[in-house]
């Protein structure tokens, strides 16, 4: 079985879950306390010299990197299939996925503010230079200095929402084209970007996130627009709040307006209890299933 070690609000994180629940694949789930630094741990660092999440090991062996993962599945278990059949489309969906990874910058600057920022700032000196001895790249020893002595600028998050809306515009653009973003396949296209509107969603701009602004990013991420194609199948939803709970059979549009998406009996999460770090959500102790529309629902609790 394949192991993942991950965070449950990793962006990263959650693109490799949805691509594990498209292709129907259990795993078993280890869990990584970010705030406590375990993915810089001389245990983490020898399966990821990296140091970042998610981390899949299949049959033992180590994977990172959250697009590489993902077209690791697809390789190796390729149905369903998550890749257009036109070369050109298959063109399209990689740009796609190009975007969404030069956009994670942006991400980052509202991840570490919401998660990171307050505990960092509270170390002395002495601990913040014994704690960054552990972080491998530079890249990341930078972030968690900024956390800790110098927040980003009202500037810098403005310009980081501004890039981060105009992706939605983009998505808004392609979906009034096609059936999902790369022609009438859903594929690891949408995946890459699915994890950025749930984190514009929750706390970045939520406001952008509406019938009013961007309607088909919305119904898209509901999930609406594939059951109108004819989508009718039991999804499993946990994902980005650690909680696992069997959806019915979809058989009509759920509802799109966000006080509709509250008041739908169906998105009621269950907590499932955490033993040692693995997620005990499903009867065998192993983690249920995301689906995608159910993915993008999910509020983090």
């Amino acid at each position: 079985m394949l192991v993942l070690h991950h965070a449950w609000r990793s962006s990263a994180s959650r693109r490799v879950r949805l691509c594990l629940a498209e292709k129907g694949l259990k795993f078993e789930s280890v869990l990584i306390d970010l705030a406590k630094m375990e993915h810089h741990t001389p245990e983490y660092l020898k399966l990821n010299p990296n140091g970042v999440i998610p981390l899949v090991l299949p049959d033992g062996r180590s994977l990172y990197e959250s697009g590489t993962i993902c077209e690791y599945l697809e390789e190796t278990w390729p149905e369903p299939s998550l890749r257009p059949d036109d070369p050109y489309e298959r063109a399209e969906m990689r740009n796609w996925i190009r975007h969404a990874d030069e956009r994670i910058g942006n991400l980052i600057i509202f991840n570490w503010k919401h998660s990171l920022a307050k505990m960092a700032s509270q170390w002395s000196d002495e601990e913040l230079a014994e704690r960054l001895k552990k972080v491998p790249s530079k890249e990341r020893q930078e972030a968690w200095l900024r956390a800790a002595r110098r927040p980003y600028t009202a500037e810098e998050e403005g310009e980081a929402r501004r890039k981060l809306v105009l992706m939605l515009d983009r998505m808004e653009d392609g979906l009034g084209r096609h059936a999902w973003l790369v022609g009438d396949k859903y594929s690891l296209a949408d995946i890459s970007v699915v994890p950025f509107v749930k984190r514009i969603d929750e706390e970045i701009a939520p406001d952008e996130v509406s019938d009013k602004k961007h309607p088909r990013v919305v119904a898209a991420g509901a999930g609406a627009a594939g059951l109108r194609r004819g989508q009718d199948r039991a999804v499993r939803l946990m994902g980005f709040s650690g909680s696992a709970v069997a959806l019915p059979a979809l058989q009509q549009p759920r509802p799109t307006t966000r006080a509709a998406r509250r008041r739908d009996p169906v998105l009621v999460l269950k907590k499932g209890p955490h033993i040692g770090g693995h997620h005990a959500g499903a009867a065998d102790g192993r983690l249920q299933l995301i689906g995608r529309a159910a993915e993008f629902r999910a509020p983090c609790l």
